[in-house]
């Protein structure tokens, strides 16, 4: 069982408790705000025109410029990659108020293994895991041990969540082979709005929120909270703690609190200009427990802060810079099954600390073409008190380009090409990335589009710098990055009525991690390949209906320098479906819906090693389920909004997360696994906002 593993466990709920931060953590956020604070000071000081110096009271301005960033999502999508775009609205009317849960509901193709809400999760699209996940343009990715650890993030304060598929290191770097999910937050508004609501559902769930935008002149601000925790459900049936001799089982529950704060201005400068500053905060109380202890739970504190500067200097040339820190820490308590705490692991700390910044330029020429250039530099490092991971900074420098040409004899015919050069500690590496959507017919009526390339992965903390002083596991700062080439194409159709994809995927990886007989951790020869087609549509017949379906059929392959052949990969579903019928909608004047969503998730397996009868180490299967939510809402009144969110309305016992194995102790060296069901079972919540 791995490190990570080891920790995803439960215990009972306390309160929050604050705890000291790790060595550096404090001198680091020191130096970053202080540099922020700085720049803040040093662009507010500039001089303003004369004409503007007599006059504070300029009316509020809107930019509508570049902002390239915050278009680059749709941006790609008209050069052809394939994104979705969930609007934070839809999230919170439908009634989710944990993302994962939105997620595996409402994007196509996009599997995600978990018990529960505010649980670990393992994330599955275009056939892969190497899934980057971003707030607002910036990676929290888990520098230590890898993959996103997105249980800390609840839902009520995201505006929308972009979901790209495929190959998308160019712009955003490692880890982004599979595809990226940007969430992006609220942003301050000019005019007073906000948001209040409260929630409560079954098993004791508990869930506030409010957010307030405002603005003065040049100045906006925004302040959002939100809490909620929940009891939870016993993921494991009562035998399993039979065999474990653990007679006592604790559900499985959580607490989770977030804070974000944010601050717009414009200045004096030609063209259209921003300066802006964002702290979110995250905290809370996460159990995921095993039948082998009695408890085990973590308590995290997670912080993001951005401050970002972008400039419209003239219609040919635009920019941005930003500079971010991102610090994710977890104290770790395991207990016993006669209830005394671990002495080696008693609030030990792991977690990590990532900072960068970021610079792009657009320069666009009088005819149509693009040409986008960017830097980027991150140092992170991360440490583990129990799990022995020396704290090593690691150094990432990184160039890219894209060129975006205008073709005056096929307007609507949209191409890039691109490369990303990246310098690490240990070693450099090269990708490129070509894409295309070329419409047939006007309004994209008929349509194909593409993205193909080569994407990487940079070695993890763990990869890296583990030194366990009995093994078995040692890092590898040697280590090459490990190199992917994806594809991702489709041909579409879309109108008002209609859309509709028909599309497929593959992806190729050599110098994959791994380790060898030692232990040690090294890049692997051979080549892994995942591969698959997808389906996606939506109908809308009448105004305010929407049909919508899709299927995933994913297939792998890893081939050993021997030549040897294994088409299993650990947690992969071999295919994914998802059917939704939304009504929206209004009776006498007051707005209402409601809909019906089916995920159906197929075999999965996974190898379980450690059986001392042949073979050496079993295949088993889960998954093979479906699973029905429903959700209504209705608006009394203009500000005042209902909801009833009803999950896994046929109670169906489930097995989406991986499956565990323990000694048996009936049988000298066997092992025992944890069957089904292991997924959350009924649930109903009803809440209530004011919006104004």
């Amino acid at each position: 069982m791995t490190s990570e593993t080891q920790r995803k466990r439960a215990l009972p709920l306390k309160p929050l408790s604050r705890r000291h931060a790790p060595p550096g953590a404090t001198r680091a956020w020191v130096t970053a705000w202080a540099a922020v604070l700085l720049a803040a000071t040093g662009l507010a000081a500039l001089p303003a025109p004369a004409a503007a110096q007599s006059d504070d009271t300029l009316p509020p301005t809107v930019v509508v410029g570049r902002q390239i960033e915050e278009k680059l999502s749709t941006e790609l999508a008209e050069y052809g990659h394939q994104v979705v775009v969930i609007q934070g609205e839809d999230i919170v009317k439908y009634g989710y108020s944990d993302l994962n849960e939105a997620l595996a509901k409402m994007a196509p193709g996009f599997s995600i293994g978990t018990k529960s809400r505010a649980d670990y999760a393992r994330y599955f699209m275009n056939g892969g895991n190497q899934i980057l996940f971003l707030i607002d343009g910036v990676r929290v990715n888990n520098r230590l041990f890898g993959s996103g650890y997105m249980d800390t993030l609840g839902a009520h304060q995201v505006e929308r969540v972009e979901i790209l598929y495929g190959g998308e290191g160019l712009f955003y770097g490692t880890e982004a082979t599979n595809g990226v999910v940007n969430i992006v937050t609220k942003r301050p508004t000019q005019e007073v709005t906000g948001q209040v609501g409260v929630a409560y559902g079954s098993r004791n769930f508990y869930d506030a929120y409010w957010h307030l935008g405002f603005g003065s002149g040049r100045h906006r601000f925004l302040a959002a909270a939100s809490y909620d925790t929940w009891d939870g459900y016993q993921p494991f049936p009562d035998y399993a703690y039979l065999v474990a001799k653990n007679y006592e089982p604790v559900k499985r529950g959580y607490e989770r609190l977030n804070i974000s704060l944010k601050y717009e201005t414009e200045l004096y400068l030609a063209g259209h200009n921003m300066f802006s500053l964002s702290l979110f905060r995250s905290s809370g109380e996460f159990g995921n427990h095993s039948p082998a202890n009695h408890d085990q739970f973590n308590e995290r504190e997670e912080y993001v802060g951005i401050a970002k500067w972008e400039h419209d200097v003239s219609p040919n040339y635009s920019y941005y810079v930003k500079a971010y820190l991102h610090t994710w820490w977890s104290d770790y308590t395991q207990v016993y099954r006669d209830h005394t705490v671990n002495p080696n692991a008693d609030k030990v700390k792991w977690g990590f600390e990532d900072w960068g910044i970021n610079f792009l330029n657009s320069f666009r020429s009088d005819r149509g073409d693009e040409l986008i250039v960017g830097l980027d530099f991150q140092s992170y490092w991360g440490q583990d008190y129990w799990y022995k991971i020396k704290a090593i900074h690691e150094k990432v420098y990184a160039v890219f380009a894209q060129f975006r040409p205008y073709f005056s004899f096929w307007e609507d015919w949209k191409v890039a090409i691109g490369g990303r050069y990246n310098r690490a500690d240990a070693a450099d590496s090269f990708i490129w990335n070509v894409s295309s959507k070329m419409p047939f017919l006007d309004e994209d009526r008929l349509y194909l589009r593409f993205n193909v390339g080569t994407t990487f992965l940079l070695p993890t903390a763990e990869q890296l710098f583990v030194d366990q002083p009995t093994g078995p596991l040692y890092g590898n700062p040697d280590l090459k990055p490990q190199r992917s080439f994806t594809a991702n194409a489709a041909l579409g159709s879309s109108s008002p009525l209609y859309d509709i994809e028909v599309g497929g995927f593959y992806d190729r990886t050599t110098d994959k991690f791994g380790t060898d007989t030692t232990g040690k951790y090294q890049n692997i020869a051979g080549r892994s390949i995942t591969y698959g087609f997808s389906v996606t549509g939506a109908l809308r017949p009448v105004d305010g209906l929407t049909l919508s379906a899709s299927y995933t059929r994913n297939y792998y392959e890893s081939v050993s320098p021997n030549g040897s052949k294994t088409t299993v990969l650990n947690y992969l579903p071999r295919a994914l479906a998802k059917l939704g019928v939304q009504y929206d909608g209004s009776l006498d004047g007051r707005e209402f819906g409601f809909g019906v969503f089916a995920t159906w998730t197929g075999k999965t397996y996974q190898q379980i090693a450690g059986f001392t009868s042949p073979p050496a180490s079993r295949l088993f299967q889960y998954g093979d389920y479906w699973l029905v939510d429903a959700n209504l809402y209705v608006k009394p009144t203009e500000n005042w909004r209902v909801t009833l969110s009803l999950a896994n309305i046929f109670d169906k016992q489930h097995a989406p997360f991986q499956l565990a194995s323990i000694a048996d102790p009936d049988s000298a060296g066997g092992r025992y696994v944890y069957p089904a069901p292991q997924g959350a079972p009924f649930t109903a919540t009803l809440g209530v906002s004011y919006t104004f």
